[in-house]
Order: structure tokens, then C-alpha cells, then sequence
């Protein structure tokens, strides 16, 4: 399934056949970030000044009914949302991390963090660490008693994962640095003579995909070396995120004030799919269903 947000709008398309399947909507709020659970998807909200409010909501849909529920408001802003097994955390402007249980969608605690604009949030895929980066550091929480043990004091964008939670990468906008997630130990930092900032990260397959203003670029995950471009044709990309489904890359493309997803296939070719004005970014869940919003 496929998610585009339009405002307040999630538009869900079958990421095989390409069609649109529901929108799921809700007034006023202007959606943020989404995450999954099993059967639901999370959205978090900003009331933004288009409506002369501030603050944020959270509500979970039920992917099966469609229909939804608002767990959480407040007067602060809500940046980012990240979960793992039974557990989610919600960023907030105001520097606060809730954690919640998501059985019964309950608070568990509230932790103090930040007092800069929170660029990530994740979990490592074991769910045993927490890694927030902001615009004045990285922390790195134990997730048993939700104790900071490591701080790094340098400013990093995105935050991934290799796929046998060995590795921890952290982005900036113009270096990619790694250290082991056992211990946190540093292993190994690379700077790029880059002219555009580093927008979003993946890696599959030990390769490493940059998304910057101009191209999608391939590094080796090892060295961290520069390989190839895997895209060079963004003088009209908007979206600064991108998706992978099937080693395959997925991004937004605007032209003339519409916007469509550019889905490019392992044969060197590509398909298109129109999703109109006004969108915002696009997700793809662990059950390979994107998301656009």
C-alpha cells in the first residue's frame, strides 16, 4: 500500500496495481509524520498557522475499517513519531519524548530531551536503543530503563540501520558516519565534496542510496566510497524523501504544479502514477504498502 498526504489527507494506492484504495481524512490538521502497527497506521498532526491554532494531535486508523481515533492532543507541536514492537515514542517541540504503549495507547513516561528542532527518531530494529539527532546533538537511550548512554555532540540529519543491526548510520548533510550497535564503539566517517545537501538515506543489500537536491547516489556501505548514480535527473524533484519496495527506487516529481510518484523498475525502466496538487511526502510500510502525504 502506498500513502501520499495532501494537508490533512492520506491518499492509500496499492503499490502493485497502482490504484487508489481510501483517503483517509480529518479536518484541520495538517498531517506530519506516519508510522505503522500491524494493522493500523499512526499519524501525527500540526494545526499550523493556516488556521490560527498551534499544537498537534495523534490519531490511529484501523486499516481494515478505515475508521480512526485521536489518542493524544496538546497546544505543542508534534515532530516525530517512531515505533517498534508494543512500544512508540512521539517527539514535541517543547523538548519532551511520551513514550506509549501501543496495546492499550497509554502513557508510560515522558522524558526531557531536546531544545532544538528534532531532525530523527528510531529505534534499532531490536528495539533495545533509542537514537534522537537534533540540530545540537545526538542521544542514544537504553530502552530497558530509559537511560541516556551515549551522547555525540555533532548534528546529524537521518538515522538508519543496516539489516542485521550490526551497524548504526548517522547522516549529516554532507558525511555519513557509522558506529556498532553493540557498543556504540566509532568505526568509521566520510566527508563528500558534495555542492548539494545529503536529503534522506536507505540502505539494502550493504548499498547505501543518498537522496541530495540534483540525484540518488550509491555508496558502498563498507567503505563508504561513491559508486555510481543511481538517479541523476532531479532538477524537478520535489519530494526530499524517498522509498525503496524490492531494491527498487521511489520519489515524487512535480511538473506544472502537479505531482506524481516515479516508480523505477530493476530493468532500468520506470512507470508513473498521478496523484495531484499539494503533496507533501510518501511512506511505505513494513507490509510494503506506500504511503503518501
Amino acid at each position: 500500500m502506498l500513502a501520499v498526504t495532501f494537508g490533512s489527507q492520506i491518499k492509500l494506492f496499492n503499490i502493485e496495481s497502482k490504484e487508489l484504495i481510501t483517503i483517509l481524512s480529518k479536518p484541520i490538521s495538517r498531517i506530519k509524520c506516519i508510522v505503522f502497527n500491524n494493522d493500523e497506521l499512526i499519524s501525527c498532526s500540526n494545526n499550523g498557522l493556516y488556521n490560527g491554532l498551534i499544537g498537534g494531535s495523534i490519531r490511529v486508523w484501523n486499516l481494515n475499517t478505515f475508521e480512526s481515533k485521536i489518542i493524544y492532543e496538546s497546544d505543542i507541536p508534534i515532530q516525530k513519531l517512531c515505533i517498534v514492537n508494543s512500544i512508540m515514542v512521539s517527539g514535541h517541540s517543547n523538548g519532551n519524548i511520551i513514550i506509549w504503549d501501543v496495546n492499550t495507547w497509554t502513557q508510560i513516561l515522558i522524558i526531557n530531551y531536546y531544545k532544538f528542532y528534532l531532525n530523527d527518531l528510531k529505534f534499532n530494529f531490536a528495539g533495545t536503543i533509542l537514537i534522537g539527532v537534533n540540530d545540537d546533538h545526538t542521544v542514544i537511550w537504553e530502552c530497558e530503563t530509559w537511560t541516556i548512554i551515549k551522547i555525540i555532540p555533532y548534528v546529524y540529519n537521518k538515522i538508519i540501520f543496516d539489516e542485521t543491526n550490526t551497524y548504526l548510520y548517522l547522516m549529516g548533510r554532507r558525511c555519513i558516519t557509522i558506529y556498532k550497535c553493540d557498543d556504540l564503539t566509532f568505526v568509521k566517517e566520510k566527508y563528500y565534496d558534495k555542492n548539494n545537501y545529503f536529503l534522506d538515506i536507505h540502505l539494502k543489500d550493504n548499498i547505501i542510496y543518498i537522496t541530495n537536491e540534483k540525484s540518488i547516489d550509491i555508496y558502498n556501505s563498507k567503505s563508504l566510497e561513491f559508486e555510481s548514480n543511481f538517479i541523476n535527473q532531479f532538477f524537478n524533484m520535489y519530494s526530499y524523501n524517498t522509498v525503496i519496495y524490492n531494491g527498487n527506487i521511489i520519489y515524487l516529481q512535480k511538473e506544472n504544479q502537479k505531482y506524481k510518484i516515479i516508480f523505477n523498475e530493476s530493468d532500468g525502466s520506470s512507470t508513473q502514477l498521478n496523484v495531484g496538487e499539494n503533496v507533501n511526502s510518501i511512506f511505505l510500510n513494513p507490509e510494503t504498502q506506500i504511503y503518501l502525504w
